[in-house]
């Protein structure tokens, strides 16, 4: 969205569908013959205005959709914590689902690097997991 726009405006995307629908018709048709069947092509442009359209990242946890807009994940000057931001990003199917309002920052990127003592924690359970498996890998001393 273009950075003049207030924060209360949201966007909403277009969204086309086509489908075919079967109509037989109801005209009176000579003796001895069926009704006619008319196929007839056609598309639906709308904006998809549904209530509860906007979510919150924690009301999209668990969920799995077909497309997402993100709007700022920081709105007027409310604080998201990375992994809420990270929960909206992941429960869209396919990039091409994915449109954000904003392009992220490298601020947003450097939000997910875990702080020193989940990564020293991360680093122990490596350790303790290699060790178990070397220990796994060693002769038994009683020969089995």
């Amino acid at each position: 969205m273009p950075d003049d726009w207030p924060d209360t405006v949201v966007p909403v995307l277009i969204q086309r569908r086509y489908f075919k629908y079967d109509i037989v018709k109801r005209t009176a048709a000579p003796a001895g013959h069926a009704n006619a069947l008319s196929i007839i092509n056609a598309s639906i442009t709308q904006y998809p205005i549904v209530p509860a359209y906007a979510m919150t990242c924690h009301g999209v946890q668990g969920k799995t959709l077909s497309s997402i807009l993100i709007a700022d994940p920081r709105p007027s000057g409310m604080t998201v914590s990375p992994q809420a931001f990270y929960v909206a990003l992941s429960r869209v199917q396919a990039s091409a689902g994915l449109a954000l309002a904003r392009a992220p920052t490298i601020a947003d990127f450097e939000a997910f690097v875990p702080k020193e003592d989940v990564q020293n924690e991360a680093n122990r359970l490596k350790g303790l997991s290699e060790s178990t498996v070397a220990r796994m890998k060693r002769p038994r001393q009683d020969g089995r």
